[in-house]
């Protein structure tokens, strides 16, 4: 993974600067108004990784090269990875100088003091985070002259290696040597592919282009090898000898032969060569329209069509074709572009599950509406002020209060205007997706645990009535989004007539009941605006069920959440499953292995007493949370080994989508 690196002199950035990408998320955006340098940062990388021409900041090219330009960026690596051992010896060192070094001692020179602070904030963080333990954490690079370099951290190093060697030219080259063969080892171990935003997209998608291969994760050399075999090329070249000699026998005198005393055969790579030409160079990408068997070419399609179809290439290679996709690192230049937003989210969210095929996707965007909607990933900020970069790296977990905080210490140099252009891109993306010729319906749920629940419950609906999932990170996000929505929504509305408006897609937003309830006016649209809707899930002893209740009625009790709402029987077999792992032993007190338990509401089927309940809860607050995720993957995988009954609220609102 890179979590930042240092660029000097490259095309947008004068002087040193250090970019953030990554606090350990593999989903990584760089935001900033055009020509701030967003695409820089990506296209630094294609240098670093591919050799591509490096493209110098305009002082380099009108004054010469007084300061070396370089790309160097951070990696982070873990230490289980087989690394041969004289470079693993060095990127220890790298390592041990990134993360001991004080920061007085860290030599920036003149640069401006932010690119320092910028630094030193992203290491603090990672140096004080657990999950990095077990990881290399160093920077690597190259100069313009393609010489190895660590940037700030090659004074540091020539110090190190002093200590061992007083010969200074010795130094410089073992230095030199080493680095270098860093940089040999990441370049050779790990891809990296720069989608632009203004690329070809036909020429991209051809199977013999590199990119795509490297999506792949196999040449076609090697496929081709796999499927010509040695064999049938001397079958070939032994029935076209033995035709030759043939001919040459009826011909008195007369003979077919090369004009050199060795007859040459045709070679491996010939037959190659010949395939990829006669075979694959002819076959271009064609998109299916519906589920016909009509077919239409990539060329022939619209912009943002093109965009949408490079990004659906890259993940369906990535998870259907790539049998690993952990040393492949995506770049992509402003995906949304010239798609229509109704659209930009399904982009977004292809990106999104791209980057948990691969190593890291770092992409650049001029659409903030994919920030209240995902709770993984890093945003980099990038802004301009007098003439020099600033750079604010943003965890999505927490990305309002991150905002807001920033505003406050920056005292206004963060643009104002993320948080409000997130929310207005998001909501403008939602009202264009459900009125549209073929609308999507929407679930707004808390967390990704409720995510995999729903999506497995409504498979079909997601399949053949376009409802999509979005976990918004709580109720307070939903009652955010929610109160964002309705002005807009109830304005477009005004204007249409009932028979338009029941050709909308869905709305429903759908919370937990807390023990602190978050309390909003949410209005009853049964009548005027049946196709939004705000619930809250609660259980009712009265009638023994799970129940789609108003916001703010008043059934508040018991305390609801997505565990205690699902398929009681199903909902024991999951937990039979991690009980039997060591650290889960005392889920054994809360099961009763005589009773047969129902399949009604897990909270009425278990029937726990409140010293069980708060051994359940333990469970699933376990892991910082992230067994809930665990175990609503191993719900729905059992889920599909047996035939078990679908939650009458699931059901209600499975009705409720599919109605017109």
């Amino acid at each position: 993974m890179i979590l930042g690196l240092f660029i000097r002199n490259f095309k947008t950035y004068q002087g040193m600067n250090f970019v953030p990408l990554s606090d350990n998320h593999k989903f990584c955006g760089l935001l900033g108004k055009n020509g701030i340098g967003k695409s820089s940062v990506l296209e630094a990388l294609d240098c670093f990784f591919n050799g591509k021409e490096w493209n110098l900041h305009f002082t380099v090219k009108r004054n010469g090269l007084k300061v070396r330009p370089y790309i160097v960026p951070i990696f982070s690596i873990n230490k289980d990875t087989k690394i041969p051992e004289e470079v693993k010896s060095i990127i220890t060192k790298l390592d041990n100088l990134f993360r001991t070094t004080p920061k007085e001692k860290l030599n920036f020179g003149s640069t401006h003091s932010s690119v320092k602070d910028t630094f030193i904030s992203l290491r603090d963080s990672i140096i004080n985070n657990p999950l990095f333990d077990n990881d290399y954490v160093f920077p690597i690079g190259i100069d313009h002259n393609k010489k190895a370099t660590s940037a700030i951290f090659d004074s540091l190093l020539l110090d190190d290696i002093s200590a061992e060697d007083n010969d200074t030219e010795n130094r410089d080259h073992l230095i030199d040597t080493q680095l270098k063969a860093v940089y040999t080892y990441l370049v050779e171990n790990l891809g990296y592919i720069y989608i632009p935003k203004d690329i070809d997209s036909e020429l991209f998608t051809r199977l013999e282009n590199q990119e795509i291969q490297t999506l792949m994760g196999e040449k076609l050399d090697h496929i081709l090898r796999d499927r010509i075999t040695e064999t049938a090329i001397s079958e070939i070249n032994k029935g076209l000898t033995d035709f030759i000699n043939e001919i040459s026998n009826e011909l008195d005198g007369y003979v077919y032969r090369t004009s050199t005393d060795r007859q040459q055969n045709l070679r491996k790579s010939d037959i190659h060569k010949l395939i990829i030409d006669s075979f694959f160079n002819i076959r271009k990408l064609h998109k299916r329209v519906n589920e016909s068997n009509n077919y239409v070419e990539i060329s022939s399609l619209s912009s943002g069509e093109k965009q949408k179809a490079i990004i659906d290439v890259a993940k369906g290679l990535l998870e259907n074709h790539r049998a690993d996709g952990k040393n492949l690192i995506v770049g992509i230049d402003e995906p949304e572009s010239s798609l229509h937003v109704s659209a930009c989210f399904e982009q977004f969210d292809s990106l999104f599950k791209m980057s948990n095929k691969c190593r890291q996707i770092i992409f650049s965007s001029h659409w903030y509406g994919f920030l209240p909607t995902l709770t993984y990933g890093n945003v980099s900020v990038i802004s301009e002020k007098d003439k020099t970069h600033h750079f604010d790296l943003i965890n999505l977990q927490n990305y309002q209060e991150q905002i807001v905080h920033l505003m406050q210490s920056s005292k206004g140099k963060l643009p104002y205007d993320i948080n409000l252009k997130s929310i207005t891109d998001f909501i403008q993306s939602i009202l264009s997706s459900i009125t549209s010729d073929t609308p999507y319906s929407w679930i707004f749920c808390e967390g990704s645990s409720e995510k995999i629940y729903f999506d497995k419950y409504f498979e079909d609906e997601i399949q053949n009535f376009n409802l999509r999932i979005i976990p918004t990170g709580g109720a307070k996000k939903i009652k955010r989004i929610y109160q964002n929505i309705l002005t807009p929504y109830g304005e477009i509305k005004e204007n249409i007539d009932g028979n338009t408006y029941n050709k909308w897609g869905k709305i429903l937003f759908l919370s937990d009941t807390d023990n602190q309830l978050t309390h909003y006016e949410a209005k009853n649209y049964n009548n005027q605006y049946s196709r939004l809707q705000c619930y809250r899930l609660i259980n009712n002893k009265s009638t023994r069920l799970t129940e789609t209740v108003a916001i703010n009625d008043s059934l508040t009790s018991p305390a609801t959440e997505i565990e205690d709402c699902l398929n009681g029987k199903l909902l024991v077999e999951t937990l039979k499953y991690f009980r039997e792992i060591k650290e889960y032993e005392y889920l054994e007190s809360i099961i009763d292995k005589d009773k047969k338990y129902s399949e009604e509401a897990s909270y009425f089927s278990l029937n726990l007493r409140p010293s069980e309940a708060d051994k359940l809860k333990e469970f699933f607050d376990s892991e910082d949370g992230d067994m809930k995720i665990k175990f609503a993957e191993k719900y729905v995988e059992l889920m599909s080994q047996e035939d078990y009954q679908v939650p009458s609220w699931i059901e209600y609102i499975k009705g409720w989508i599919r109605e017109p």
